[in-house]
């Protein structure tokens, strides 16, 4: 829904484009979207600003939203099923039981690998195709059947899976310049697993991992907090040193144990947007920077979240659903149109006991303080609510250089609603 697919840019500044879905914005009776260009961004991504968007009441709304132009699926060079891959230019298939793995290891950098719909193993993605062959260009790793959307349909509209493993997906030896579309991945130990290997002689390192693009793909742990049975995940996403990451529509989801994503030591931007956040273990996303890395750079945006009951686990106590924990000084970090609603679903509050804990928090932990505080915070058009109950408050501010709160509604449970620890602040506005 975040995509377009054209190999051309998108109807001219100004043009009305038919969306189906842009944050708060839908198209026909509930709404319309004017959008301008305002930014081009990394290659094959543009950056555009809703100038206005009429939603229910008349009321008009502005934020920002991001398109990547994805290549059209007839021009594969490669095709996966379940039993082979295919290339296409010499149209002979092989036989494998890794097949998406052994495509991946033959294609080039910058061509498309098609997968029909199937079960497959876990792979591994090993080293940066695009710094062996010249300019970075982007290898697309889609399904057949792509052009679904998490927050209307169940799993059932992503029949091309990854199948569990301890890290479904690994990201290895700066793992860079790849795109995964349409996919369900599903999630042990991590679903997609970036471990830079910190500390240690960089030419022993496996980051940073540059331009790793995760679109409109779901990570589903497969645990269900209602029943209280599932698979014993901890992370839908844990990456290190993560340089211009893209996660854009899809969903983090059904983690037992840990954070829907699981952030840390960025080396460049981070984006998340359009993304379905829901009944999570612990935070939904948390960010930081450890001290036996560098400290965590970059501009991160996270726009048009939609966060449901997260913060599941021991006993409801697993954190607030957006935590930034510091060992980022130098970052900002903007959450844009992003929404967090707690204990709003009978069923897992009577099965659970959880009516809620946080929705934000920034302040610094034992394992970030050599990297320093938080950088550069702004809220803007945040919608945080609990329904009853929760037990903190539902922003709370503290190790962070600057914050700003820019309209939004927070509906807190019997804690405060906005609480702020001025101490290392250099600048504040609400």
């Amino acid at each position: 829904a975040s995509v377009l697919y054209t190999d051309t840019p998108p109807a001219p500044n100004g043009a009305l484009l038919d969306l189906n879905y842009v944050g708060h914005c839908k198209t026909g009776a509930t709404g319309a979207c004017t959008v301008t260009n305002r930014a081009t961004g990394p290659p094959g991504r543009q950056l555009y600003f809703i100038a206005e968007v009429l939603v229910g009441g008349g009321r008009k709304e502005s934020n920002l939203q991001t398109f990547v132009i994805v290549p059209d699926k007839a021009k594969a060079n490669w095709v996966v099923d379940p039993t082979g891959y295919i290339n296409v230019a010499t149209g002979k298939k092989t036989l494998s039981s890794k097949p998406l793995q052994d495509a991946y290891n033959k294609a080039a950098a910058g061509e498309v690998i098609l997968v029909k719909a199937g079960s497959y193993p876990p792979f591994t993605i090993s080293g940066c195709k695009s710094e062996e062959t010249g300019p970075p260009t982007m290898t697309w790793i889609m399904a057949e059947t792509y052009g679904h959307d998490p927050k209307t349909e169940g799993l059932s509209a992503w029949p091309v899976v990854i199948e569990r493993a301890g890290y479904t997906i690994s990201l290895m030896k700066h793992a860079c310049w790849t795109a995964f579309v349409g996919l369900q991945i599903e999630a042990g130990t991590s679903g997609i697993h970036g471990y830079s290997n910190m500390g240690v002689p960089s030419s022993n390192t496996n980051g940073p991992f540059d331009h790793i693009w995760v679109i409109d793909t779901v990570i589903d742990g497969g645990y269900n907090p209602v029943t209280g049975q599932g698979p014993n995940s901890k992370w839908a996403l844990w990456a290190e040193e993560l340089k211009d990451f893209l996660m854009l529509g899809g969903a983090l989801q059904h983690i037992m144990h840990e954070h829907g994503a699981y952030i840390l030591n960025t080396q460049g931007n981070v984006e998340v947007s359009n993304v379905l956040i829901k009944h999570n273990g612990r935070t939904g996303v948390q960010m930081t920077a450890r001290d036996g890395g560098p400290p965590g750079v970059g501009n991160h945006r996270f726009l048009n979240v939609e966060a449901e009951d997260n913060n599941l686990a021991d006993g409801c106590k697993g954190g607030s659903t957006f935590t930034f924990a510091g060992g980022t000084p130098t970052a900002t970090i903007l959450l844009d149109h992003v929404s967090d609603k707690q204990g709003f679903n009978p069923a897992l509050v009577a099965a659970t006991g959880c009516t809620g804990t946080g929705s934000f928090v920034s302040w610094s932990d034992g394992q970030s303080t050599k990297n320093g505080i938080n950088g550069d915070i702004r809220l803007k058009d945040v919608d945080f609510r609990i329904k009853k109950w929760g037990d903190r408050d539902l922003v709370a501010v503290s190790a962070t250089k600057s914050f700003t709160l820019e309209a939004g509604d927070l509906i807190p449970g019997w804690k405060k609603a906005l609480d702020i620890d001025t101490e290392n602040l250099a600048s504040l506005c609400l």
